[in-house]
């Protein structure tokens, strides 16, 4: 999976503005636990693209984690 990661990235680095780059590294991330950083690119992807389905159920997924995360602080 770290191969795929580093590829999705690489490819930002020609397209940033892609919300399907963003969507695929967001489901690579939560995938391999890392709920923060899925959680970001699931927001990415949806800024990129409002209407994106995929993104706001990844983000409603996430969206305990992050209520979590924030009554901790």
């Amino acid at each position: 999976m770290d191969k795929s990661l580093y590829h999705f990235r690489k490819s930002l680095d020609n397209d940033p503005t892609n919300p399907e780059i963003h969507l695929n590294i967001a489901n690579l991330l939560e995938r391999i636990g890392d709920k923060t950083g899925a959680y970001d690119s699931f927001k990415m992807a949806l800024n990129l693209n409002d209407n994106s389905a995929k993104a706001l159920d990844g983000l409603k997924r996430l969206s305990d984690f992050e209520e979590e995360k924030e009554e901790r602080r």
